[in-house]
């Protein structure tokens, strides 16, 4: 099996259309502006059928000390999130009750959302 990745500033580096087998965004959050369009490029560069897997802190962690953005801008609502990757069938979105054991600053009970969807033909 081969494998090609990109590694890169996801706000500065050129993507072809739609290569992509397999997209994860694992604690990724950036100010709601740019959010929705790197989201949505996201969604863009994933084949027919790729798979995208989206892991973030939600609303709901804010004050808990457990890690995640400390402004309530920087964490995602799910409702929010599942609009903002055009194309995409989710098969899982839901917020969950986690305990994370990460170290300082990240241990603890965590609110997270969980997103698992397909890209639809084009």
């Amino acid at each position: 099996m081969a494998l090609n990745y990109l590694l890169g500033d996801v706000a500065a580096t050129a993507w072809d259309d739609a290569p992509y087998d397999l997209a994860v965004l694992c604690f990724f959050h950036e100010e709601p502006a740019a959010r929705v369009g790197l989201h949505a490029r996201t969604a863009a560069a994933l084949r027919p059928g790729g798979r995208l897997v989206v892991v973030s802190f939600a609303k709901e962690q804010l004050g808990r000390g457990t890690g995640g953005p400390q402004g309530l801008a920087l964490l995602q609502d799910l409702d929010e999130v599942r609009g903002e990757f055009p194309g995409v069938a989710w098969v899982r979105a839901e917020r969950l009750e986690v305990v994370q054991r990460e170290g300082p600053g990240h241990d603890g009970p965590a609110s997270v959302n969980l997103l698992v969807g397909v890209a639809g033909q084009r």
